[in-house]
């Protein structure tokens, strides 16, 4: 393992982005993290993954344990010759495959020490009432409320597992012919559904049709005992985009770039899911796919 000592000379730190570094010197991925901030049950859960998830997918793995100074905690990982990712048919069959085996072992009572389990059924608008503080955010409020009290409830038949929750392409990195699946900072206990929805925005934003058939034939293949319907994860997670006001309750705590980034990818995905409602294609999505 290695000691604090090799990292007091941060001027071999390359800023990637905030608080993403590079240590060329030795060869090193560098996240710090505020104390309270760090996920210790996403970092537990990724730790304890097998290297190899399935055939042509890995779970990247850390050069040490965390380091954990008296203000922060720093992460060590290796740095990965990526060759460059690309979302096609081929490729989301083998994340269709990979997602449903990590779902399968997050069911798994064995894994969820220290895990945070999201207990939200995402009905709750309140939780605007904390971040409205301008026109845009208003609008936005209103938006989401307007659609929430259209949308069925989450019904108990709707499992839960550890999840990911960030499983997009931005996460994925392919080295040597295998995808690597980096990233477990928002590893919770949650619906299966939003996970799977949350994907599958990200390939209807983009038009890959095909992708999306290819992905969801290889999870309901893999893993039919999780019962996945797949009709609802596109509502359940319109649903959760409704509700949940990140990044807007980390607004005064991200910089400004930061802020607009995430902002970006949650509008896009939003966008998708809102034109697919108001064309009453949300629960006909499984035959248009």
């Amino acid at each position: 393992m290695m000691s604090l000592q090799h990292l007091t000379d941060r001027a071999n730190w390359v800023t990637i982005k905030e608080g993403c570094y590079i240590d060329k010197a030795n060869r090193l991925f560098i996240k710090n993290y505020p104390k309270n901030a760090f996920n210790w049950g996403g970092y537990n859960f990724q730790s304890r993954l097998p290297i190899d998830l399935c055939d042509g997918f890995s779970i990247a793995k850390f050069a040490a344990e965390p380091i954990v100074t008296q203000n922060e905690i720093i992460t060590l990982a290796p740095i990965y010759e990526s060759d460059g990712f690309s979302l096609t048919a081929d490729s989301c069959r083998v994340l269709g495959k990979a997602l449903s085996t990590l779902h399968i072992i997050g069911s798994d009572l064995e894994y969820a020490e220290g895990v945070t389990s999201k207990s939200s059924q995402y009905s709750d608008m309140s939780g605007w009432d904390k971040v409205v503080h301008d026109a845009e955010s208003q609008h936005w409020r209103n938006e989401r409320e307007q659609i929430i009290r259209s949308l069925p409830p989450i019904t108990p038949a709707n499992r839960k597992a550890i999840l990911h929750r960030d499983f997009k392409k931005h996460n994925f990195l392919l080295c040597a012919g295998k995808i690597v699946l980096i990233d477990f900072d928002f590893t919770a206990i949650d619906y299966l559904a939003i996970e799977i929805g949350n994907f599958l925005a990200d390939l209807l934003a983009r038009g890959q049709q095909e992708e999306i058939k290819a992905f969801l034939d290889a999870y309901l293949a893999n893993a039919p005992q999780l019962a996945i319907d797949v009709k609802s994860c596109l509502t359940i997670f319109l649903r959760y985009l409704c509700t949940n006001t990140f990044p807007w309750y980390c607004r005064e705590s991200f910089s400004t770039a930061r802020f607009n980034e995430v902002k970006a990818v949650r509008d896009e995905s939003f966008n998708v899911l809102k034109e697919l409602f108001h064309a009453g294609h949300l629960e006909a999505f499984r035959t248009l796919a």
